[in-house]
């Protein structure tokens, strides 16, 4: 059994999420920011270029 760190994940499980093989659940993100002592909202604090989609079929017969 590996030690366990101070989110309550064995190494492989930290290493299979940081790696992408692994998807991480809500709960285990609160726990990773409290083991680092940060707020989920510094974690998620950045932008994404989301694009503007021509309406779709339906909406333009209107």
């Amino acid at each position: 059994m590996y030690p366990r760190d101070r989110t309550g994940f064995s190494y492989s499980q930290v290493y299979r999420i940081v790696r992408g093989t692994n998807n991480i659940s809500v709960s285990g993100l609160v726990a990773v920011c409290k083991a680092l002592e940060v707020q989920p909202s510094e974690v998620f604090d950045f932008t994404v270029a989301i694009p503007k989609y021509p309406p779709v079929r339906k909406a333009r017969k209107g």
